[in-house]
């Protein structure tokens, strides 16, 4: 479920690309955890090396958070050659119950290890 937004310097196509595959491995392998999506948006101007990079996941522990801030850390310096001191993370935890798939909450699906419980049964009522 992570969901990763990157405010990058302009970098083209290429690099963006380079960019969410390498992201998604680093993130997937430090949080132990699969499904990551990574949206980069160019907004700096050229010739700016600040990247701000806000990470939202499901609650973790702070060992796990600060290997994840290392591990994106790194990746972004290697791919961007840019300074380590350049990038900015912003991690944002959340509850199973703050986040949302097909109108369903991820509280209502299962726990953080995949094991499912059941929906909860639906009523026949229009979702509005």
């Amino acid at each position: 479920m992570p969901v990763v937004h990157i405010d990058t310097p302009k970098v083209g196509l290429k690099k963006k690309r380079e960019l969410v595959r390498a992201l998604g491995k680093v993130i997937e392998a430090a949080l132990e955890t699969s499904g990551v999506h990574v949206v980069i948006n160019e907004s700096g101007a050229a010739g700016t090396q600040l990247t701000l990079v806000r990470i939202v996941i499901f609650k973790r522990d702070l060992k796990k958070r600060r290997a994840l801030a290392r591990a994106v850390t790194a990746g972004i310096v290697g791919l961007l050659k840019i300074p380590a001191k350049d990038v900015h993370i912003v991690i944002q935890e959340i509850k199973r119950d703050q986040y949302a798939v097909g109108g369903v909450l991820m509280s209502d699906k299962g726990d953080v290890r995949g094991k499912t419980k059941p929906l909860l049964k639906r009523q026949n009522k229009e979702y509005k």
